[in-house]
């Protein structure tokens, strides 16, 4: 169970690995992010997924 006083995450990395992981994770549980990755067309497509899945 995730329990965080802010409901904001800063996930670098975020286009692979573990940081997509945790922004998956992170966005299940309905906390707004703020992305970093190398690859802007990534972070756009990890974007656009975690839209339509949450």
């Amino acid at each position: 169970m995730i329990q965080a006083k802010q409901n904001i995450a800063f996930i670098t990395g975020a286009t692979s690995g573990i940081g997509k992981a945790t922004a998956e994770l992170f966005a299940k549980h309905n906390i707004k992010l703020i992305l970093c990755g190398r690859r802007q067309e990534k972070l756009d497509a990890l974007k656009k997924t975690l839209q339509s899945e949450t």
